[in-house]
């Protein structure tokens, strides 16, 4: 009856922050402000995290992340119908590829789905990006089916919005999804991205479980 819940990225409010140099315990209440003035819903409509990360160059910045709070009151209903317990909700991506703390290379992380694909990029100690990709499919017969080219250009538009930092602290892609169209994009893109000097390797999908990152409940 007990069960972990990953949330789509369609649900996702992103919104990337400078921090400027102030004392941590001030960090919160400043993010909070900055919330308030960047979400598009007041915070009392929103459940808000936020990831931190340390440029090379010293600067912090904070991603802040947000989920409507009637999509997670509808789940919880969804879940007590179906007599579940959820033990906590987060996010897909974050659990399958967390910020490798310890590391100063980045990750631009991909989770191929049938009508989508999640893009998060990990680096400086934090989750950086997080994007969902509807519009990299094309029709095919009665099928969408997943475009390299498509999914190449966001990746190449998601890289260069990124500060100099961290785009360049950026050099692998790690792809998560299983079936032709993953095969089949491993195929495609590896050469494409090796020459922008990025590392493309399949995914791993072992204890996921125990990598929670992103809580929302």
């Amino acid at each position: 009856r007990r069960c972990i819940v990953c949330l789509p990225l369609s649900w996702v409010l992103t919104m990337p922050t400078e921090v400027p140099d102030m004392p941590e315990e001030d960090i919160p209440s400043f993010l909070e402000i900055e919330a308030e003035r960047g979400f598009p819903y007041g915070l009392e409509a929103l459940s808000v995290g936020h990831s931190m990360l340390r440029a090379a160059s010293g600067k912090r910045f904070a991603t802040q992340v947000a989920v409507p709070r009637n999509h997670l009151e509808q789940l919880e209903r969804a879940l007590k119908a179906a007599q579940l317990r959820p033990t906590s909700i987060t996010l897909g991506a974050t659990v399958l590829q967390n910020p490798d703390k310890e590391s100063s290379s980045g990750v631009l992380a991909l989770v191929l789905g049938d009508g989508s694909v999640d893009l998060q990029i990990t680096c400086a100690g934090g989750v950086a990006v997080l994007r969902s990709l509807d519009s990299v499919f094309e029709s095919e017969s009665v099928q969408n089916r997943l475009s390299t080219d498509l999914l190449l250009r966001e990746i190449k538009i998601t890289l260069g919005q990124l500060p100099a930092d961290f785009r360049d602290a950026v050099r692998r892609v790690r792809v998560f999804g299983r079936g032709e169209s993953a095969r089949r994009f491993l195929n495609e893109a590896a050469p494409r991205l090796e020459t922008m000097g990025l590392k493309v390797e399949p995914g791993c999908r072992r204890a996921v479980t125990a990598r929670l990152y992103w809580l929302f409940w």
